[in-house]
């Protein structure tokens, strides 16, 4: 009996949980004092064994996240609500003018060198945390290997 609930216990992680196992290499324009919007870009990862769908996005310094789409029409740029689904081994980039998660009520801003938690939180109820990083511009190298910022 002993053996079988120390079995049960070792086995019901994986069982219910499965091989979730994200990356996700995140970055951020700085952003003016007094901005209320930012957003976060990079590359999402999914490592794991399941596909996986981002059902929503944490990030202290900011009222709303959500992941937004820009797309253009009738000759206007619109950012619409999206989302993101991984399968397997996939990868998916979130850049400017495309997809991407859209900070909303930014109350501090975002400033160059400096790290910012953020939670991805997936359709399984699990989530993950990345470090993003406030970057000068548009550059996909870091400005500085970043520092946490009050």
């Amino acid at each position: 009996m002993y053996r079988s609930i120390i079995l049960l216990f070792l086995l019901l992680p994986s069982f219910a949980f499965g091989d979730l196992a994200v990356q996700f290499d995140a970055w951020a324009r700085a952003t003016a004092p007094g901005a209320t919007t930012g957003a976060i870009y990079g590359e999402i990862h999914n490592h794991g064994d399941q596909a996986i769908v981002l059902k929503d996005v944490g990030f202290d310094l900011a009222g709303h996240a959500m992941v937004h789409r820009t797309v253009v029409r009738d000759g206007m740029m619109r950012m619409v609500h999206s989302s993101v689904e991984l399968a397997p081994g996939e990868s998916i980039t979130l850049e400017p003018g495309g997809l991407h998660i859209m900070l909303m009520g930014l109350n501090a801003p975002l400033e160059r060198g400096c790290r910012y938690d953020v939670t991805l939180k997936w359709d399984d109820g699990s989530s993950s945390h990345s470090l993003v990083t406030g970057r000068f511009g548009q550059s996909k190298k870091p400005d500085s290997a970043g520092q946490s910022c009050p």
